[in-house]
């Protein structure tokens, strides 16, 4: 009778460990995606902010670059005595001199993208030449012949990105060399951002700020929102350092990133991962059903032998009563039922008796066993 009951409760505590082991291995392994996703976002939120330090300091350097040509191209003898030369009275000096200054203008341009015009002035405010940018490709904008005939026409100017102006003058000190012409630069922030490295990655955009907050520049690639500091964006912040232009400085280089992009590399092995994990709870699921079924068939089983003990009990019972009715004797009969009566009163009794040393012991699980004896003694 132990047996079969001992038998279902040791089959369920194996289902329960086992139940438990394989949630415990679910668990593990879903925490280790999360872990490995958010390793993947930390190292790549650490290279972004890298890139975006390493195009801070190229932007520095772009512009460190240009003032120095453009202080160098006001200082070339080409410039000194312009206005003089192109107004005298000798056409062959005054068109080489002309060649010469917008040969120079061309060139600066050709090999400084982020400049989009260049203005040429006497000291007294006279525009000499200008030269600037049509469809990207450098191009004379004014001739002094244009200038005498009528007015400076209208630059083409981008609306969408800031311009930068910066004048520069020839000096020895703090004085302004006699003959010297003022050279204006402009600069297109939008070219000086798209010519630094790290350009063309579908997945990052960047803006520039001045130091009042001000949009000097936006990169947003067509495939990646726009940077405007969604949530969940990885982002990384850089000052440049720009002297001597016309907006504040330092500026801000602000670089956001989309990390799909960057858990692309570990969807695959995550995904693996979860089909895994899925494959894990359809054995458990099946393994809760069969342990289930066992159990269930078990005491099943235990039932029909019980019945049938049972059975066999009370045809023993019948034939002694009848046998006791054969031998017709009262005392016999009264006997044989006091000792029916007597058994499981005093197996009873033993159940009690063992039940209390089992609650002294605190076994709840042993005492409920010797309850059940008594229950099937009454």
């Amino acid at each position: 009778m132990s047996r079969w009951r001992v038998w279902p409760l040791g089959i369920g505590w194996l289902t329960g460990l086992s139940v438990g082991a394989i949630l415990a291995i679910n668990l593990a392994g879903l925490g280790g995606i999360a872990l490995a996703r958010r390793g993947v976002l930390d190292e790549a939120e650490k290279v972004l902010a890298l890139e975006t330090s390493a195009r801070a300091r190229s932007l520095e350097s772009r512009l460190s670059a240009s003032r120095a040509d453009l202080t160098y191209l006001t200082g070339s003898p080409i410039f000194f005595g312009l206005e003089s030369a192109l107004l005298s009275q000798d056409p062959r000096e005054a068109r080489m001199r002309r060649l010469e200054a917008e040969g120079s203008l061309l060139l600066f341009l050709r090999g400084h993208p982020e400049v989009t015009h260049l203005n040429v002035d006497s000291q007294r405010g006279t525009p000499l030449l200008v030269a600037a940018r049509r469809g990207g490709i450098p191009v004379l904008w004014m001739t002094p012949e244009a200038a005498a005939s009528g007015p400076i026409p209208a630059r083409e100017v981008d609306t969408a990105t800031q311009p930068l102006t910066a004048h520069f003058t020839f000096r020895e000190g703090e004085r302004t060399v006699s003959g010297a012409v003022t050279l204006e630069a402009t600069l297109d922030a939008a070219r000086l951002l798209s010519a630094s490295p790290g350009v063309g990655d579908p997945s990052r955009g960047c803006l520039l700020r001045d130091k009042e907050g001000k949009l000097l520049a936006r990169e947003s690639p067509p495939e990646s929102p726009a940077p405007g500091g969604q949530a969940g964006e990885l982002s990384a912040h850089a000052r440049v350092a720009a002297e001597g232009w016309s907006q504040f400085t330092p500026w801000e280089l602000i670089c956001r990133r989309n990390p799909a992009g960057v858990l692309a590399r570990v969807e695959p092995l995550a995904g693996r991962y979860r089909m895994t994990l899925l494959l894990n709870a359809a054995v458990m699921s099946l393994a809760l059903l069969l342990g289930a079924f066992a159990i269930q068939q078990t005491q099943r089983r235990a039932r029909l032998e019980a019945d049938a003990r049972q059975e066999t009990r009370v045809r023993e019972l019948e034939r002694q009563l009848f046998h006791a009715e054969r031998l017709s004797t009262v005392g016999r009969l009264a006997a044989g039922i006091a000792h029916e009566i007597n058994n499981p009163l005093e197996g009873m009794s033993n159940y009690l008796h063992l039940a209390r040393q089992d609650l002294t012991r605190n076994d709840g699980e042993s005492a409920r066993m010797r309850l059940d004896g008594i229950q099937e003694g009454l």
